[in-house]
């Protein structure tokens, strides 16, 4: 029997694209080449590397992932702002309303271990998990054999090959990271009175810092080698960027009000124009559309977005993607 889905989303299909030809299913990376410099939620993809030290490279080793990235959080008033995040500060476990364990990987990524009758199924990443004590230890071994201890839901140390590293944490922030055996610093976290990240120390003294506006906006970041970076902002939201060598670039917003947070649940702002690229962003009953195009004037694909799947033109064929 042909499921209710499929049946939807190929009403969907034919609705939106009469006289369409033929869709090859493809997966989302084949969308998302497709799609510029923005991500599925309308946001910029955008990141910025700023360490360049040994002890970040040791710590990456184990999954950490030293980036700044940008995203767009809904405020008070139905507005939005700009928003940073370094996945590296952040891991912890918890068990969801259904009894999974899911764990916040200091990668930013979620991975969850669905309750069975024998215990936990494998992660989705290839790691297993076993929980002791009442569910106040969990135990986590990676696809690569590091082993994670966490206790009461937050880290305590990690076991990688035959070094042994220890976390002090404020919950699931992470506070210093050190290389037991000898006892080896290797990550300081300072923060603002305010809360915010104020610097990364590392074990030699060189450190990465961070300047905030009043409003908390971040302004400029110093990194570990001389590296700077300079942001300006808009009603709280990124305008441009500027980088030590003197390269900066703008980017654009269009205002997509009440109707994006109803149709998707995502702040009312949508990528609109970058250096590369223009973005127009509009509706058609329950879909959220994007064209895209070069700034020479090229069109470079048409997406329809629903809670459904995904359909995109492109001047070569048609792709569409069904949300399963």
């Amino acid at each position: 029997m042909i499921k209710h889905h499929t049946v939807l989303f190929a009403w969907l299909f034919c609705s939106a694209l009469p006289a369409t030809p033929f869709a090859r299913e493809a997966g989302m990376t084949d969308i998302k080449a497709n799609l510029g410099n923005v991500g599925t939620n309308g946001q910029p993809n955008l990141s910025f590397d700023f360490v360049n030290h040994p002890d970040a490279d040791e710590i990456q080793k184990l999954g950490f992932t030293f980036k700044l990235l940008h995203q767009v959080s809904l405020i008070h008033g139905g507005k939005a702002r700009t928003d940073w995040r370094i996945p590296a500060l952040k891991t912890a476990v918890y068990f969801d309303w259904q009894g999974d364990l899911i764990w916040l990987q200091p990668s930013g990524r979620l991975v969850r271990f669905r309750k069975t009758d024998a215990g936990f199924s494998k992660g989705s990443d290839g790691s297993m998990v076993k929980v002791l004590s009442d569910n106040n230890d969990v135990e986590i071994t990676t696809a690569r054999a590091a082993k994670w201890f966490f206790r009461e839901g937050f880290v305590e140390f990690v076991q990688a090959g035959r070094n042994l590293y220890s976390f002090k944490t404020n919950r699931e922030t992470i506070l210093t990271i050190s290389r037991r055996g000898p006892d080896r610093p290797l990550l300081e976290v300072h923060y603002s009175d305010a809360g915010q990240l104020a610097d990364l120390i590392f074990s030699d003294g060189r450190k990465c810092s961070f300047q905030w506006s009043p409003d908390n906006c971040l302004q400029r970041v110093y990194g570990d080698v001389g590296r700077r970076i300079d942001f300006e902002y808009d009603n709280r939201l990124l305008k441009s960027w500027r980088m030590d060598e003197g390269s900066s670039q703008e980017i654009k917003w269009q205002s997509f009000g009440s109707m994006l947070r109803l149709v998707l649940g995502r702040p009312p702002v949508m990528l609109g124009e970058d250096s590369s690229f223009e973005y127009q962003w509009e509706r058609k009953e329950s879909l959220v559309i994007l064209n895209i195009f070069k700034k020479s004037g090229e069109w470079v694909s048409r997406t329809y977005f629903s809670t459904l799947g995904v359909i995109q033109q492109t001047p070569h064929e048609t792709l569409s993607h069904s949300f399963k």
